[in-house]
């Protein structure tokens, strides 16, 4: 928990590691870890959460959103093709689009 703490979200952000709890008599319990931060553009990315994280999760996180980014725009040039686009307005459209990573653990009740 200590680890987690580190990458706690901050108030007023979405980005960050948090815990939800769902409390209701009239339903099951519900909590979760969440953990989500924003990969591309890397401007966006937050100092204290993106570059704090353990290296080789960051690094293939960071691949792993280059890869992720270069399919979509690959499929997307070929929707401006078959859509009888222009491809330079689909890249204007999408080239520097928001990426982010959400991660959830949802622990066994007790």
């Amino acid at each position: 928990m200590e680890e987690k703490r580190k990458f706690w979200q901050q108030e007023g952000d979405l980005q960050g590691f948090r815990q939800a709890f769902v409390v209701s008599e009239e339903q099951k319990l519900d909590w979760g870890d969440l953990f989500y931060v924003v990969s591309l553009p890397r401007h966006l990315r937050k100092p204290h959460l993106f570059p704090m994280l353990p290296s080789p999760f960051r690094d293939v996180l960071d691949k792993y959103s280059t890869e992720l980014q270069d399919l979509a725009m690959k499929i997307l040039l070929l929707m401006a093709k078959a859509l009888k686009m222009d491809t330079k307005e689909m890249i204007e459209l999408f080239d520097e689009g928001l990426q982010g990573i959400r991660m959830n653990y949802y622990p066994p009740c007790p």
